[in-house]
């Protein structure tokens, strides 16, 4: 199953943190820079898994603003697991470096842009140590009501239909933790939220500009059967199929016969970069929609009829459609309890 899954995420979460070269025409309006709206001052947000994991079953992030930096701190964190600081990225504005240092509210994950007054609209920039802007992401989606709605309904909603489906699914955890976690979705299916819970629900991410993810500093590119680490060989072997650009004091370059197929997703992109040759990825169209996710697993859909496959792409379609985003502290002190009550067990 979960396998072909796994791989579906695994593009759409190149399309979610990767754009470039031409970027999309959806891409998100200029707006002033205001927080209007406080409900995202601290926020949870939360990371499933069975056998990914090898002490938990899930990963926590505590989104919290300080002035206008959102900082996000790790206190469930898999064993050897980096906590996630961001990523090296290369925008029209130049080279996107993350802030490693741990403060007290946790890392500067983003620069909070502006929250519209009722609440639909977040606007955010990748933190990074030079206090570049030009990389807006946009999400709009509204704020729901959980009061008396079933915890099963708006969390874990992938995990609790695997495990209603197939609950000896290979994709639970063998050991301990796989027996936690089942008894965490069994208990969200008994239990309901309080009042003053609410949860934010992404509906539509856009991006305002295109960039490049930087996968490696020092990289190697195979093109017409030579290896090279440089850019300048790279682009001279690749002649006039070769796309170059320069954003900030770094040059790139990409293949044009690469990022006029259509079966490619993402793009494979070299840089110069400290006068090494490095490599990382764009994606093609980087906006996403609940629509569009819902259509991508469909169609992933109709291409399979082993039985958990079939589970597998009805609990993904679910999933987009019902999981919650962010929670506020009422939501997320109610998942926790039952999280630490599952891991005691």
């Amino acid at each position: 199953m979960t396998l072909n899954k796994t791989i579906f995420l695994f593009l759409l979460s190149a399309l979610i943190v990767g754009c470039g070269g031409g970027g999309s025409s959806d891409t998100v309006a200029t707006t002033k820079d205001e927080i209007l709206n406080t409900e995202f001052d601290n926020t949870t947000s939360y990371k499933w898994g069975s056998i990914q994991f090898d002490t938990t079953f899930v990963e926590i992030t505590k989104n919290s603003r300080n002035g206008n930096i959102w900082y996000a701190d790790y206190p469930k964190l898999d064993k050897g697991t980096e906590p996630d600081i961001g990523r090296l990225m290369l925008s029209t504005d130049g080279l996107y470096r993350p802030d490693e240092t741990k403060y007290l509210l946790g890392y500067r994950r983003y620069i909070l842009r502006s929250t519209s007054q009722d609440g639909t609209t977040l606007r955010k920039t990748p933190y990074n140590k030079d206090g570049l802007k030009n990389i807006v992401i946009e999400e709009k989606g509204r704020w729901i009501d959980l009061k008396n709605v079933r915890i099963s309904d708006r969390t874990a909603v992938y995990w609790n239909l695997l495990a209603e489906k197939i609950p000896t699914s290979v994709f639970f955890h063998p050991k301990l933790i796989g027996d936690q976690f089942k008894d965490f979705l069994a208990l969200t299916k008994k239990n309901t939220f309080p009042a003053g819970a609410k949860c934010f629900q992404v509906e539509r991410t856009s991006y305002s500009v295109p960039y490049y993810v930087i996968t490696n500093t020092d990289s190697l590119a195979f093109i017409n059967g030579v290896s090279v680490n440089n850019l300048s060989n790279y682009i001279s072997l690749a002649g006039s199929n070769a796309v170059t650009g320069k954003w900030g004091n770094v040059q790139w370059a990409y293949l044009n016969t690469e990022a006029n197929d259509p079966k490619y997703y993402t793009i494979s992109v070299y840089m110069n970069i400290d006068n090494k040759l490095a490599s990382g990825y764009w994606q093609k169209n980087p906006n996403t929609s609940i629509d569009s996710i819902v259509a991508g697993y469909e169609r992933s859909l109709d291409s399979f009829n082993n039985y958990e496959d079939v589970i597998s792409f009805q609990s993904a379609i679910e999933e987009a459609k019902n999981e919650c985003t962010y929670y506020n502290s009422v939501a997320s002190q109610k998942i926790e309890s039952l999280i630490n009550q599952s891991l005691v067990n």
